[in-house]
């Protein structure tokens, strides 16, 4: 089986040649004088298709063969290395130079990422330890892992709002009593309250 990265080789398969004379010749035979060109992506995992390709420039022959082969799937991703960037001011875009990220494999293996195969996203509008989401771009493959940076500034602590209704207290006389004006200002109050009253009243009976 391969994994992400590996570059297949014609040493990696078994190929024999067979001419028209029922005659077979390895691959690893001087004498066959043909040159051979493997093409395979190691990338995703699961099953993937060698193209071998035989070609002899004398007798302008070209063979070609494909093969289904393996890619192992790795078991996590990695950061390795942080990156050299790790406190930031609010707003600002995350930078993830200096940085490596790697699969790592059942045996514990590693095997450093391509900056194009996986992505990092955070959320630095609002100061605070933040985390970064660092996650395999590659297709079908599922792995993800955390990197914490620093965004500076004052976190705002949201205040409970107090009570700011006031309380209005009637004026009092000397002898401990209401004041007058409180009484005319009652007054005026039901009087209006009892004009509302009679209009809503003579409005029903005229229906």
């Amino acid at each position: 089986a391969y994994r992400y990265g590996n570059v297949a080789d014609i040493a990696d398969f078994g190929v024999t040649l067979v001419f028209g004379n029922g005659e077979k010749i390895a691959s690893g035979d001087a004498t066959t004088e043909f040159e051979y060109t493997v093409t395979l992506d190691t990338k995703v995992p699961g099953e993937a298709v060698a193209t071998i390709v035989a070609t002899n420039t004398t007798y302008d022959i070209t063979i070609t063969k494909e093969v289904t082969v393996n890619i192992e799937v790795p078991t996590e991703i990695v950061v390795t290395k942080e990156p050299t960037k790790l406190v930031y001011q609010p707003g600002d875009e995350f930078d993830p130079e200096g940085m490596t990220v790697a699969l790592v494999y059942a045996d514990g293996k590693q095997i450093k990422l391509d900056a194009a195969d996986y992505t990092c996203r955070v959320d630095t509008s609002e100061p605070g330890e933040k985390r970064v989401s660092v996650r395999s771009a590659i297709e079908g493959l599922d792995l993800r892992t955390n990197l914490n940076i620093t965004v500076e500034g004052e976190v705002v602590t949201p205040t409970t709002p107090t009570n700011t209704s006031a309380t209005t207290t009637a004026p009092k006389t000397s002898d401990g009593g209401v004041s007058p004006i409180i009484f005319v200002v009652i007054g005026v109050v039901v009087v209006a309250a009892a004009v509302v009253v009679v209009l809503v009243v003579l409005k029903k009976k005229k229906k």
